[in-house]
């Protein structure tokens, strides 16, 4: 019987999926999009012609091969991880048939698969629907369709200057009939939300199907990746000019939605399943029965006690340099590993796992790809323009106070001062406990890093913590950020009078009225007193790095303020180091609009990019809300022979 109801289940579920796919179908075989007319003179269609970067069978190979293939290997690390197995080799309910349970895993593959491709067709029902409706005219619409009036006329006749055009025929004829079909689907763009769809469903899998057992910031780092390979895909729609700006947004944020309501609320990829072992729900492990108050004062004596479960991460014990020899450390090691039956843990006082050695090698190579490699490697996009653009004729001026130190001070040193204040401040006066927040909370007896017989004193390893998770963050936006840049090669409002173009021609641009109404990429810049950064930075204003970077930083320490500053005293201090923070963020974005240095779009898209990413950093990395409960131990009888562990500081100290 159960296994009809599966068989019924399955069935119907793919009955479903086989409606979405002939729904498409029918919609790219029975239904023309909606034509809609244009102005002869709107330059947002003059642009010219290019093949896609990324095309269509790249394009399904990706979105099939890559989200199918992730998750078969992310479901087969679980089941062949070896903690599993020693867990299972353990249980009495263990045997030969169900210690691998391939085919239970085969089928939780076959399930998430089935659930990203039902979200997938969705995405791509609801993209054409959109296209096929609004039926918005691509960037290329003159390049490609060359209209032709009822009457025989074009628009290089003045008397259609004008006009709203809606009867028209495309005489052009060097383009196939699924490019000149393709001219009225801009609206939304369906490279942008399917690989927004796969990429971030694919991050919110990662996010609940892996831990950060081996790194703190490897599995944030993949999630990064993958939006970031989205990110570059959206980007080449507009440098490609086959999508306006408006036309990626709305597919950026269509397929985000659709993949955040498939993962959450239908696939539930953050609810717990249970195990099943042949048909039946795993059992519960038995009672261990009541110790008498001999046993228990025996066993206190003569065994050590048993260390709370892993929580987030470890930290290697290396063995002391000075230590008598290799041999006898490593059966010290081993016989107090058998003791203890589990890896002695990092678990007690902060709120955030540790951020070991490999996180510190992770975050100098990000570091070294986000200011040392790309400034080499990437070559910005020269992008064109059209003579009538008033939007480049603003005038130059010199930088401001910002020109460097907003790196130096706005995002390092000031939120490097402010978290060392703040965790100095935290042990000096501890929180209340019926008024602070998990985070917030120091208990009386906080565990402290020994470290080669040194003692740490307990707000330098939560600033060492806090830091390290915010340079990380910092060195993601400053990749999105000059990605972005090379990728877009937007003109920066002072452009015409930084570059002074002409044309191969040795023709001054825009000198002549024939130039007017033409979209200009081949030019050069003639201007003598202009440096080539100068000239570099002119083609990079899309986004704002001021605007991101410090926006990153400024809502990183407004939460960060929010949890970590909880004494009564104190919270009028920290309301007002929130809104100094916020309005900072706010003043250099509107100085980088008053300066003429962007335009309102870049600095918005930047404010964008810096706030999502401080709100990923500390509500998914950081964990700043989320209560660690303390767990006091005794100390390891080998902690002289290893380089560092945990101990029990007695007293909370600052200095």
């Amino acid at each position: 019987m159960k296994r009809l109801k599966s068989v019924a289940r399955i069935s119907f579920d793919l009955l479903i999926f086989a409606g979405l796919c002939l729904s498409e179908v029918a919609l790219r075989k029975w239904f023309k999009p909606y034509k809609r007319g244009f102005f002869c003179n709107d330059e947002s269609l003059q642009y010219p012609y290019r093949e896609s970067t990324i095309g269509t069978v790249l394009l399904v190979v990706i979105v099939l091969a890559v989200p199918s293939s992730v998750m078969v290997v992310v479901e087969l690390f679980k089941q062949l991880s070896p903690t599993t197995i020693e867990k299972r080799k353990s249980s009495q309910q263990a045997n030969t048939k169900s210690g691998c349970r391939i085919g239970e895993r085969l089928m939780h593959c076959y399930i998430q698969i089935g659930y990203y491709l039902f979200g997938l067709a969705l995405c791509l029902v609801s993209t054409h629907i959109t296209k096929y409706t609004v039926g918005r005219l691509r960037p290329h619409f003159f390049a490609v369709c060359q209209p032709q009036l009822p009457d025989g006329s074009t628009c290089k006749d003045s008397f259609n200057f004008g006009r709203y055009i809606e009867v028209y025929e495309c005489v052009g004829q060097n383009h196939t009939a699924n490019t000149l079909a393709q001219l009225g689907q801009s609206f939304p763009s369906g490279h942008a939300s399917i690989f927004f769809y796969s990429m971030v469903y694919l991050a919110i899998y990662l996010q609940a199907a892996l831990s950060t057992r081996a790194s703190k910031l490897l599995k944030h780092l993949l999630q990064f990746i993958f939006i970031m390979f989205a990110w570059y895909v959206a980007l080449t729609r507009i440098s490609d000019y086959w999508h306006h700006w408006s036309d990626v947004v709305a597919g950026t944020i269509l397929g985000s939605l659709i993949a955040f309501v498939v993962a959450v609320f239908v696939a539930r990829i953050f609810v717990r399943k249970p195990m099943r072992n042949n048909g039946n729900v795993a059992p519960k492990p038995p009672a261990k029965p009541a110790a008498s108050p001999t046993n228990s004062s025996a066993k206190s004596n003569n065994s050590p006690p048993v260390l709370p479960a892993y929580t987030f991460g470890t930290l290697p014990y290396l063995p002391h340099p000075h230590a008598a020899t290799a041999a006898a450390v490593a059966a010290a090691a081993a016989q107090q590993q058998a003791q203890y039956a589990q890896t002695y843990h990092n678990y007690g006082y902060m709120s955030q796992p540790d951020f070991d050695s490999f996180d510190v090698l992770l975050l100098t190579s990000v570091y070294c790809v986000a200011l040392v490699i790309l400034p080499q490697i990437m070559k910005t996009h020269q992008r064109g323009f059209f003579c009538g653009d008033e939007s480049l004729l603003y005038p130059y001026k010199q930088e401001t106070l910002l020109k460097r130190l907003h790196i130096t001070i706005l995002v390092i040193a000031i939120p490097a001062a402010l978290v060392l204040c703040i965790e100095m401040l935290r042990v000096a006066f501890p929180a209340d406990k019926t008024t602070s927040t998990a985070s917030s909370l120091v208990p009386k007896s906080p565990q402290q890093y020994v470290f080669v017989g040194v003692r740490i004193p307990t707000f330098v390893s939560e600033c060492y913590n806090t830091m390290g998770v915010y340079l990380f963050g910092l060195a993601l936006v400053l990749i999105v950020t000059n990605l972005s840049k090379g990728f877009t090669g937007r003109l920066a409002p002072y452009f015409f009078e930084v570059c002074q173009p002409i044309l191969p021609t040795n023709e001054t641009a825009c000198s002549s009225n024939d130039h007017f109404g033409r979209y200009i990429e081949n030019y050069i810049c003639s201007s003598l007193t202009s440096t080539a950064h100068l000239l570099t930075v002119m083609r990079q204003s899309f986004p704002s790095a001021h605007a991101s970077t410090t926006a990153y930083a400024m809502l990183f320490l407004t939460i960060y303020l929010q949890a970590r500053l909880q004494t009564g005293w104190l919270k009028l201090w920290r309301t007002l180091l929130q809104i100094a923070a916020l309005m900072i963020s706010l003043l250099v974005s509107f100085e980088r609009l008053s300066s003429y240095r962007h335009h309102w779009t870049d600095v918005l898209f930047g404010l964008l990019i810096g706030y999502t990413m401080a709100l990923f950093m500390t509500n998914l990395v950081s964990q700043f809300f989320k209560k660690v409960p303390v767990k006091v131990r005794r100390i390891r009888e080998d902690a002289s022979n290893i380089y560092g562990y945990y101990t029990v500081m007695p007293r909370p100290r600052y200095y």
